[in-house]
């Protein structure tokens, strides 16, 4: 993952949406999600303005912006913190005092953040009150999921699974994969190209670069 920070003068003056303010003035949860998707926040700013991921001018739908880049979204209260996975974009009402009523930022673990209002982010004890967690996901297209599948376990899946294993998440879904008692049955090179994925990190946004990945190690 990529540190951004809205206070970077390459984009810290860009107006939000079509709003009148700034990047450096509300572009926290733009630059949080720009950390996310792996995308400058000035093309994900175009993007969003373009697609309709703004409503109000300049206040992101996040539902709609999930849709929009491929992922999945679900808000989630501080309660489920520790039994969620990372990253996720956290909110807090901490400069509601100064007239801000809401700060998003990208929390690495429990402890660990990354807040785009740094100019030089990196990785930092959360000094935050939690008030809501943002959870997004990259999703996995219905072909790539029955493309894996079929390399797997040498057949597809029926179409009234697709949509849960969609949404599964790349390393919960190898191990599925692995541990399907087709597995065993199937090829030894698929056997040994998924053995060299276990372990890994699957991070959100080089998802389709592990799915990618396997599906090379398959074919070789």
């Amino acid at each position: 993952m990529q540190y951004l920070s809205q206070r970077d003068p390459r984009w810290a003056q860009e107006k939000l949406g079509t709003c009148n303010t700034t990047f450096i003035g509300n572009g926290c949860f733009l630059v949080s999600l720009g950390m996310l998707f792996g995308i400058d926040p000035r093309t994900l700013n175009k993007l969003l303005i373009d697609q309709c991921g703004y409503f109000q001018g300049c206040n992101i739908d996040a539902p709609r912006v999930a849709k929009i880049a491929g992922y999945s979204y679900k808000k989630l209260s501080p309660s489920e913190l520790y039994k969620t996975e990372f990253p996720l974009i956290g909110e807090t009402d901490h400069y509601r005092s100064s007239g801000v009523p809401q700060h998003f930022f990208v929390l690495l673990s429990p402890t660990q953040i990354i807040d785009p209002l740094d100019l030089v982010p990196a990785p930092k004890r959360n000094p935050y009150n939690l008030i809501s967690l943002r959870q997004f996901k990259s999703m996995m297209t219905k072909q790539e999921v029955q493309a894996m599948v079929y390399a797997a376990i040498g057949h597809n899946l029926p179409d009234d699974q697709v949509e849960y294993y969609q949404n599964l998440g790349a390393e919960k879904f190898i191990t599925f994969l692995v541990n399907h008692p087709d597995f065993q049955k199937h090829t030894e090179k698929v056997q040994n190209g998924f053995e060299c994925l276990e372990g890994q990190s699957f991070e959100v946004n080089s998802l389709k670069e592990k799915i990618e990945k396997a599906r090379n190690i398959l074919n070789n």
